[in-house]
């Protein structure tokens, strides 16, 4: 682009980033929105209701994005993840339980926490009473959400335990099948 409008590498660059942000937080304000409970509930597909959850206010994933490898190393470090084995940045997204985007973080490196990112992103802030957070594996949020009298839903094959019980099984089947809503989300 720097060569087609005959301007410097380095100013096309900061232009063009300069507008990608601009464009981002007009569209993110106007696209993504938290929707109220009322909403929530009145639009709650009917497997959640079978499923038993019908509190669920929002699902919590994170996902991450690769990278290339930052030239210094302090940023190397911030944005190496252990799981991607790559240098990421990695974004909390919320999905209400008819598959609306309703919330998205700032980026953060990939070595941040999910428990982190969930804190620091003011999150907790949106939250009202009695709301169900259902999250995947690896949130260890209940503590926070109980301080906010919310409650966490977490698939029971995520927890630790040799041997599930049928109705166990059966309820890892139904919650598991509601977490393809973020799946599909994010793909």
């Amino acid at each position: 682009m720097a060569d087609r409008f005959g301007i410097s590498k380095s100013l096309c660059s900061n232009t063009f980033t300069t507008f990608i942000r601009i464009i981002a937080n007009i569209l993110g304000q106007a696209i993504i929105v938290w929707l109220p409970s009322k909403v929530i509930k009145k639009n709650l597909p009917q497997p959640f209701v079978k499923a038993k959850h019908h509190k669920c206010r929002v699902i919590l994933d994170c996902f991450e994005i690769f990278i290339e490898r930052p030239k210094s190393l302090y940023n190397q470090e911030v944005t190496w993840s252990d799981y991607k084995h790559h240098n990421t940045v990695k974004v909390l997204i919320g999905i209400a339980p008819n598959g609306y985007i309703t919330f998205l973080s700032k980026c953060y490196g990939g070595r941040a926490s999910d428990k982190f990112i969930t804190s620091d992103s003011g999150f907790y802030d949106l939250l009202e009473r009695d709301d169900e957070v259902m999250t995947d594996r690896g949130f260890q949020i209940r503590e926070e959400l109980l301080f906010h009298y919310c409650s966490l839903s977490v698939p029971p094959g995520a927890r630790v335990k040799s041997q599930m019980t049928a109705s166990e099984c059966k309820k890892t089947t139904d919650d598991d099948n509601l977490g393809i809503h973020i799946e599909r989300a994010i793909n």
